[in-house]
């Protein structure tokens, strides 16, 4: 079974395999370009992926927070805010 086929027939990417079939019945041509376009997004969405996977954990061992820690922070912030207006 050659790599193509696999993609095919996984049901982890029935959106791939429903337009591979597509492509495979106009054109083998199209269908092989396709499968190596979509291998390649894959590899550097994966790539892209583990550096972001990498920067947060040197950030964390750093002691600094992530834009996703901030943005869930925010929350706490506001409302400290509003806390502290009614105080006023």
């Amino acid at each position: 079974m050659d790599e193509a086929s696999s993609f095919t027939e996984s049901a982890a990417f029935p959106k791939y395999a429903q337009q591979q079939q597509h492509f495979e019945q106009r054109d083998i041509a199209i269908a092989n370009s396709f499968t190596k376009r979509y291998e390649i997004w894959l590899a550097v969405h994966s790539l892209m992926l583990h550096e972001h996977e990498q920067n947060a954990a040197t950030s964390s061992q750093k002691g600094l927070t992530s834009p996703a820690d901030e943005n869930a922070e925010l929350p706490d912030a506001r409302e400290r805010e509003n806390e502290f207006v009614w105080l006023r």
